[in-house]
């Protein structure tokens, strides 16, 4: 799925997603931790880096 739109990012905030170990972003993105590795999950999306 690309996050070039507002919407497919809506839709992958709440998706499971493998590189968060399972946990959709919206249940992670109340940390630091968290957010950290929401971040970390969008550049390897962005750069096809394999997880």
């Amino acid at each position: 799925m690309a996050l070039e739109s507002k919407e497919n990012f809506i839709l992958w905030l709440n998706l499971r997603v493998p590189v968060l170990c399972g946990f959709r972003p919206t249940e992670l993105i109340s940390t630091f931790t968290g957010i950290d590795l929401i971040k970390d999950a969008l550049l390897r999306f962005e750069y096809s880096i394999p997880s």
